[in-house]
């Protein structure tokens, strides 16, 4: 198995108010290779639970463990894990810095240790696999379109070459055709053995690319499946605040 979670929880710190109980008893697997999707209403710990993948959250108690080494052992590497789990933040354009398209995709790279022309020939392989072209290497990312800023940023995290690509709703506030083109890409990654966990609110992307998807509810999981099984259990959708898919909706 490629990550197991084992019972993890996680509770925001509090500042005298009551505490968040982000994440409860939460256990399960990722297989290598699949597409992944979580599901959940704002605030039942979706997010925070990506954000334990790699170690940028450290739980309370339980345990993750990657490639069947706990990623909370003494001395283990979380840098390294960290090129392995690359975590695309929702809205990552926001992140974009440098003064040109290829400097802020090398900056990864760079800040791993690669030296400038590894760094960018790394960059130039991530921004060609997202489909952005040589002719806007020298640009400014700022000079970019909504789609092609987002795919600017997916490559930074791309450049390291990760075995597992984390994204928490990399769609939001795409077009339709730029999120096409942005699920296209990320099949095709899948087919290359990259595994996928993408954290979203459209029922709809989640019931055409996801192989299979766990429900949050409350900071526990509440359904895990395929989509076809999750979909068909409408109470249980409903507890959850989701919408089932127009295409279910309309078979229901």
């Amino acid at each position: 198995m490629l990550i197991e979670i084992e019972k993890l929880n996680y509770t925001y710190p509090s500042s005298g108010e009551e505490a968040v109980h982000a994440l409860r008893d939460v256990s399960l697997s990722v297989s290598e290779g699949e597409f992944l999707a979580l599901a959940g209403r704002s605030g039942s710990g979706k997010s925070t639970f990506v954000r334990h993948l790699n170690g940028l959250l450290r739980a309370d108690s339980g345990d993750i463990k990657y490639r069947g080494q706990s990623i909370y052992a003494k001395k283990y590497p979380l840098g390294k894990l960290r090129q392995k789990v690359g975590l695309v933040f929702q809205y990552p354009e926001h992140q974009l810095f440098s003064r040109t398209v290829l400097d802020d995709v090398a900056f990864v790279p760079k800040n791993m240790g690669a030296d400038r022309t590894q760094a960018e020939d790394m960059a130039r392989k991530a921004l060609e696999k997202v489909g952005i072209g040589e002719e806007l290497f020298a640009s400014s990312p700022y000079e970019l379109s909504g789609g092609q800023m987002r795919r600017t940023a997916i490559a930074g995290v791309l450049a390291m070459e990760p075995e597992v690509l984390v994204l928490d709703e990399p769609t939001a506030g795409l077009d339709p055709y730029s999120k096409r083109q942005l699920f296209s890409l990320l099949k095709e990654m899948q087919e290359s053995g990259t595994t996928i966990i993408l954290v979203s609110h459209s029922m709809e992307e989640i019931s055409e690319y996801a192989d299979r998807v766990i429900v949050f509810l409350d900071g526990t999981v509440c359904m895990d499946g395929s989509p076809e099984t999750v979909f068909s259990q409408k109470e249980l959708l409903d507890r959850a605040g989701l919408e089932m898919p127009q295409i279910m909706d309309t078979l229901w």
